[in-house]
């Protein structure tokens, strides 16, 4: 796999007319994002990026982690750490039942999950420990999670949201890619 820097100009008259699909919109994200360090970290590598794009890109990756291990695999992964702006898109597009299953979630933990990994492993483990019923909770928001079809909708969801949205995903700029 080759990386190069390719030019983008998403104007808001291209986005509104339908000429990108979602996963366009969140691509140059895909290189630069940087979770395995801190909160800190993340914040600088995706300060490029629109507040509804860095949404987008969370629920995208949300869903890839949740699908392939479950709410589980999502939190202890350093990809615990956009948890918020994967809740906060669910909002933002209007995935009700999404946003309610990972809201049970932070619940969970407080009302908040820490974005730090190691609080937060040390939170999970807390948690998972007392026996209240973590690993049941977690299974349930999995089953309810892949009941929703949220995974053939994701894209659908997200292109009719930033179709009618364009101003929020607007973006020029040099970025790296790499050959699909």
């Amino acid at each position: 796999m080759e990386k190069y820097f390719k030019h983008i100009n998403y104007t808001a008259e291209d986005i509104a007319a339908g000429k990108y699909e979602a996963w366009d919109l969140i691509r140059p994200m895909w290189l630069v994002y940087d979770i395995y360090k801190d909160r800190a970290r993340y914040e600088e590598t995706v300060a490029q990026f629109t507040p509804a794009q860095r949404r987008a890109h969370a629920w995208v990756y949300y869903n890839n982690e949740v699908f392939n291990g479950g709410h589980q695999q999502f939190l202890i992964n350093s990809t615990g750490l956009i948890w918020q702006e994967a809740l906060d898109c669910m909002k933002m597009v209007g995935a009700v039942k999404p946003a309610k299953n990972l809201r049970k979630i932070v619940n969970a933990f407080g009302g908040s999950i820490p974005f730090d990994r190691k609080e937060r492993m040390d939170a999970f483990d807390r948690i998972w420990d007392a026996d209240c019923g973590f690993a049941k909770l977690l299974s349930k928001c999995d089953e309810e999670y892949f009941d929703t079809d949220v995974a053939d909708e994701i894209v659908e969801m997200l292109t009719q949201y930033m179709c009618s949205h364009p101003q929020e995903f607007v973006l020029e700029g040099d970025f790296e890619f790499f050959d699909d």
